[in-house]
C-alpha cells in the first residue's frame, strides 16, 4: 500500500505543478482523447482492489500539452465535465476559445449526449468542430470483414469465423506462396512515410510488395503487431500477411477481397 500511497502522491505533486504552469494561459482551441485503463485503489475494509477509470488527455494550441483528467463514468456529459474541471481548476482562461477537437466515437460527438456538446454548453457557446475521421474510415472495412468471415467476436481479440480464427494465430510463421498481385495505385512520399508509425509502415511496404508480386524474406519475418477488435490496421496487417501465404481453398476467394480492398481502398485513405 506504500507503493500505492507514493504513486498517487507523485500524481498530486505533478497535477499541483501543471496547475502553476498553466494559471492564466488563454487558449483558443481544445483537443481531446481517452483510453481505459484499471486503477488500483483501495476498497472501504483497506483492501487492494481494481477499478475502470478513463483518463482523458486535454491539448491546447499548436498541440500543447496541458494534461489530463479523469472520469469513471463514461458517459458524453461526465468526460465534458471532468475536462472543464480540470482546465478550471488549472486556471486556463477559455474566453478565446473557438475550435474543439475530438475521435468520432458517438460518446465524443453524439448529438445532445457527446462531450463536445456538452463541452459548448458548459462554455455557453457554439464552436468550430473538428472530428478526426479515422475511425470512420476503419467502419466499411469492419464491415466488410464481418460480412465476407461471417464473424462475430467471442472476446477482445477473437472471432468465429475462419478468417478471423487464422489471423489470431502468428501468422508471419507461415511460409510464402505464389499470389496474385495486387495494383497498389497510390504514390507515398519519403516525408510520409517517414512519419508513419511501425504499424502503417509494415501495412504500407506489404500493400507495395504485394503490388510488385514479391514478397521479401526480411518483410515475410517481420511480426504484425497484436490483434484487438479496437486495432484495424493490425488486422488488416494479419489479413495481408494471410493472403502472401496462401490461404485454404475454401476462403481463398475472400481473403483476396479483403487483401484488395485493403490494397487499393483502406490503406490509401489512410496514408
Amino acid at each position: 500500500s506504500s507503493g500505492i500511497n507514493a504513486e498517487y502522491g507523485a500524481r498530486d505533486r505533478l497535477r499541483r505543478a501543471s496547475y502553476e504552469q498553466l494559471c492564466g494561459t488563454v487558449i483558443k482551441g481544445i483537443f481531446f482523447d481517452g483510453r481505459n485503463d484499471k486503477e488500483t485503489l483501495f476498497s472501504q475494509s483497506g483492501r487492494v482492489c481494481t477499478a475502470e477509470e478513463s483518463h482523458y488527455t486535454i491539448l491546447g494550441d499548436e498541440e500543447r500539452y496541458l494534461g489530463f483528467s479523469t472520469c469513471t463514468s463514461g458517459t458524453g456529459r461526465a468526460i465534458a465535465e471532468s475536462i472543464m474541471e480540470y482546465l478550471d481548476n488549472a486556471g486556463v482562461d477559455l474566453n478565446k476559445v473557438m475550435v474543439i477537437g475530438a475521435d468520432g466515437t458517438a460518446v465524443n460527438s453524439g448529438y445532445r449526449e457527446g462531450a463536445v456538446f456538452h463541452i459548448q454548453r458548459i462554455l455557453q457557446k457554439t464552436l468550430q468542430v473538428i472530428i478526426c475521421l479515422l475511425h470512420h474510415i476503419e467502419l466499411p472495412f469492419r464491415h466488410l470483414f464481418e460480412k465476407l468471415d461471417n464473424s462475430k467476436t467471442t472476446g477482445p481479440r477473437s472471432y468465429s469465423g475462419p478468417i478471423g480464427k487464422i489471423i489470431t494465430e502468428d501468422v508471419w510463421l507461415r511460409p510464402i506462396c505464389k499470389f496474385r498481385p495486387i495494383e497498389m495505385n497510390v504514390d507515398v512520399s519519403p516525408e510520409v512515410i517517414a512519419g508513419m508509425s511501425k504499424d502503417q509502415r509494415y501495412m504500407y511496404q506489404m500493400c507495395r510488395e504485394i503490388d510488385q508480386g514479391y514478397i521479401s524474406p526480411r518483410l515475410a519475418r517481420l511480426k504484425c503487431g497484436p490483434l484487438h477488435h479496437a486495432r484495424w490496421m493490425t488486422k488488416g496487417n494479419r489479413v495481408l500477411r494471410l493472403y502472401v501465404s496462401g490461404p485454404d481453398p475454401d476462403i481463398a476467394e475472400r481473403v483476396a477481397e479483403l487483401a484488395k480492398y485493403i490494397v487499393q481502398v483502406y490503406f490509401p485513405t489512410l496514408r
